[in-house]
């Protein structure tokens, strides 16, 4: 494995294999939190002046003290457990894309919750009223003055490559493991899971206290990924279209989730190149 570590990837809870499945539904739930957070964001996005929405007033009142710190709760992987603790990550370890999940206030929270119902109702004026990314940062999320405050405080860190999203949601950054350990106050360790190398912070990341009001939470200071829900099959199959058979002992990826193309008639996708049935004309 290599010894760098990306963060680039989508966030993606662990497979359960050798753990109870109550548990690993519960604790995908609780690690996908935050991308869910982010994720629910991308589609609202359409034409409205640039100027139709109010000027979203700042949050963040001092100045970020290093030493009067709060803890983000709920931001380490389940399996980074003393079990599977292997030793501290090299000091000089690159950590590559992190993101901090900005947090929007319950008065924020709420018109959006009333846009995405307006969005979806035919008897609203806003019905299909998408809003771009840029428009969507101006009306729900923090001031220009709290986002220039965060990234200031993240340079300051020593942290690289720090860049805002258009819709104001995360702030992704990199950096090493020795300037999350510093500015985030969180070890990064080597997790061995499975017979799998990991690199994962131990304990729960901080953050200055002024910066709290607009800081949601590190949504990802890890590398375990979920594994991927598609199987290679190795033996022959064989598929129908118009009573005209299709073989073939090609290795291919299936899907294994059907989707529904009418209510009585369902469709497996199927990779590699092979013809898809059509609907009848």
């Amino acid at each position: 494995m290599s010894g760098e570590l990306h963060t680039s990837r989508p966030h993606r809870c662990p497979s359960s294999s050798g753990f109870d499945q109550k548990d690993a539904v519960s604790a995908c739930a609780h690690q996908n939190r935050l991308g869910i957070y982010v994720l629910s964001l991308a589609f609202l996005f359409l034409r409205q002046p640039a100027g139709a929405f109010a000027q979203v007033a700042p949050r963040l009142m001092e100045a970020p003290d290093n030493a009067k710190r709060v803890t983000l709760t709920g931001n380490v992987h389940r399996l980074a457990r003393p079990q599977f603790d292997r030793g501290a990550a090299p000091l000089d370890l690159p950590m590559d894309r992190m993101l901090l999940v900005l947090k929007r206030s319950p008065e924020q929270e709420a018109e959006l919750q009333k846009l995405l119902d307006a969005q979806q109702d035919k008897a609203s004026p806003k019905y299909r009223q998408w809003l771009t990314p840029d428009q969507f940062g101006e009306q729900f999320d923090l001031a220009s003055n709290d986002i220039q405050e965060i990234t200031t405080w993240l340079q300051g860190q020593g942290f690289h490559d720090v860049h805002v999203s258009k819709g104001r949601t995360v702030i992704e950054f990199s950096g090493t493991a020795a300037q999350v350990q510093n500015a985030l106050g969180t070890s990064i360790r080597k997790f061995v899971v499975n017979g799998e190398e990991h690199w994962a912070n131990a304990t729960d990341p901080t953050i200055p206290a002024a910066l709290r009001p607009g800081v949601e939470g590190v949504l990802t200071l890890h590398n375990f990924f979920k594994k991927p829900q598609v199987h290679l099959a190795e033996e022959s199959f064989s598929a129908r279209r118009r009573r005209a058979p299709i073989r073939t002992s090609r290795r291919a990826t299936v899907c294994t989730r059907l989707h529904r193309q009418t209510t009585t008639r369902f469709t497996t996708l199927i990779r590699w190149g092979l013809p898809m049935p059509r609907s009848p004309s």
